[in-house]
């Protein structure tokens, strides 16, 4: 995250509370004792990534306010709360105001619902949404928070296992289908070291996967397999060094990668142990770091094949 790669630099984290939370990267999140008796109205400028870090401080709740942002944006228009013809934009300021509040205040929704309702029209930036219609939002988020990250009692061990293994399972397809494509780059590509990095953190990853399964005294996944790489979007190469272009090893890497990104973003809705979710978090965005470099890199030889 030399600088760690797996977490971002920690976050000038000065307090803004004239700034809206529609304009705010994210608000709520890695406030400090003087913010706790504003619900919603602690944070800097800081983007979501780096404000990861500093949620951790102000909360044992492991929050990651990008599967947040990321998991709401995916969904909002299947709530039954949507409004048909609004965007993203009109609901997200009630979100951030859900998920932050829970974060920095630990009482029931009942309690800051008063506090929250006086505060929208000074956070709600270029929502249009009045506070009757922003309300099930911000109480949706609040909700998902209070039931993902601090409900560890009550978890059910075999779900933790479960969720576990099936990312140990995406990770060995993962590792293979990347060495799959090593074997096929050119000794000269500076792809080939890019793809045996990649391949050996996954390796790392399982390996970490595994302890953590080992710990509930299960049994960890077998290794992936061929089959089980192709279903999970990889294209195996066989054949001679060579005999496939960059570009379609690339095409294949990004597909595989997609698939692992969205199977880690999936873990994250389960209901884990602050423990286990932190590994699951910092393993997520190492794997989005991973598809967002292997994209770059498709794109670039995209273009270079088009002009």
């Amino acid at each position: 995250m030399a600088i760690n790669k797996d977490l971002p630099p920690t976050p000038d984290l000065t307090r803004d509370p004239g700034t809206p939370v529609a304009n705010r990267k994210v608000a709520g999140v890695g406030a400090t004792s003087s913010a706790m008796t504003d619900p919603v109205g602690a944070a800097g400028d800081d983007s979501i990534a780096h404000a990861m870090v500093g949620v951790r401080t102000a909360s044992a709740a492991a929050l990651d306010p990008l599967v947040e942002d990321a998991h709401w944006r995916e969904t909002f228009n299947r709530e039954p709360y949507y409004e048909t013809g609004r965007s993203y934009d009109d609901y997200r300021p009630a979100y951030e105001m859900g998920w932050s509040s829970r974060v920095e205040r630990d009482d029931d929704f009942e309690v800051l619902e008063p506090g929250l309702e006086r505060q929208w029209s000074g956070q709600r930036g270029n929502s249009t949404l009045e506070w009757h219609q922003a309300h099930p939002a911000v109480r949706a988020a609040w909700e998902r928070i209070d039931r993902i990250y601090y409900a560890d009692d009550g978890v059910n061990t075999s779900d933790v296992v479960r969720v576990l293994n099936d990312l140990l399972v995406t990770t060995h397809d993962t590792e293979s289908g990347l060495r799959s494509c090593v074997t096929a780059v050119e000794s000269s590509s500076p792809l080939k070291k890019i793809l045996e990095e990649r391949a050996q953190q996954c390796g790392t990853a399982a390996l970490e996967l595994s302890k953590l399964i080992r710990r509930y005294h299960a049994k960890p996944a077998e290794r992936g397999t061929a089959k089980g790489a192709m279903h999970c979007g990889w294209v195996l190469v066989k054949g001679a060094v060579g005999a496939i272009s960059e570009q379609a090893i690339l095409d294949g890497c990004e597909r595989g990668e997609d698939m692992a990104v969205a199977r880690y973003r999936r873990a994250l809705e389960e209901r884990l142990p602050s423990d286990v979710r932190q590994v699951i978090e910092r393993q997520a965005r190492r794997s989005q770091n991973g598809h967002d470099q292997i994209k770059k890199l498709r794109d670039q030889s995209q273009a270079r094949e088009r002009s």
